[in-house]
């Protein structure tokens, strides 16, 4: 069965109960499209919408906006025709970069080409900075992805201690970082030691290396947050602290 092919198709759904099952056959009717249609664009990171920024990585989700089997090259995401470098595509998702070329504009016209097909046309703010944390579970909320000082993956059975090095990932920081990043965990302010991006990594994923303050209640998980130029990341982040 395949939806998204245009005419009418026909399937069944069994439904199992009490050792009981019965068979109900379902028919679906499906109208072509003339071409993808985003649905959200969201900081791939937090998975909120907020206005878009410099090297930020994004989600954009929607109808036919990416690609299954057909060439990368046959899809295109744009911000003010100016073409943003994929990291990622399906059917229903694209993870872009959006162009350094933003900094500075207050907003952005941005559409999507799919074999010569184009979405309408969306307007999205543009910001200096629109930072979110990366989280474990790809929520955006929850335990972060962070790395402790000897690079084991933070969390529960392996949290960090006072006076040791963190590293946090995150995307939509811009394109000025140090020393305009601040990191808090749960109300105390943390030391900065590096912000930047992330060595190794894709363009627009950073990484802010910073000191777990003391003070902190052991054996729980912290509120973590990290903001760039007054801008915070979003609520519901946590780092596990010993």
């Amino acid at each position: 069965l395949t939806p998204m092919v245009p005419g009418v198709q026909h399937a069944s759904i069994a439904i199992t109960s009490g050792g009981q099952s019965v068979t109900v056959p379902i028919t679906i009717t499906s109208q072509p499209v003339d071409g993808p249609v985003m649905g959200s664009v969201v900081n791939a990171a937090s998975q909120r919408i907020s206005p878009v920024a410099p090297g930020e990585i994004i989600s954009l989700h929607g109808s036919e906006v990416g690609f299954v089997k057909p060439d990368q090259s046959q899809v295109r995401v744009l911000f003010d025709d100016i073409p943003a470098t994929i990291l990622y595509g399906a059917q229903w998702q694209i993870n872009a970069i959006v162009p350094n070329t933003l900094a500075g504009r207050q907003a952005t016209q941005m559409r999507v080409e799919v074999a010569g097909l184009r979405s309408p046309t969306w307007g999205l703010p543009v910001a200096p900075a629109s930072p979110a944390i990366f989280t474990l579970n790809g929520t955006g909320v929850g335990q972060a992805a962070v790395l402790n000082q000897d690079n084991s993956v933070n969390g529960d059975q392996q949290p960090a201690s006072a006076g040791s090095v963190i590293q946090i990932f995150g995307t939509g920081a811009g394109l000025s970082l140090t020393p305009s990043v601040k990191v808090t965990i749960g109300s105390i302010d943390a030391r900065v030691l590096f912000a930047g991006q992330a060595p190794g990594a894709v363009k627009g994923l950073f990484q802010v290396n910073a000191v777990v303050p003391s003070g902190l209640t052991p054996g729980t998980a912290q509120p973590l947050m990290l903001s760039v130029d007054g801008t915070p990341s979003q609520n519901g982040v946590t780092v596990a602290i010993n």
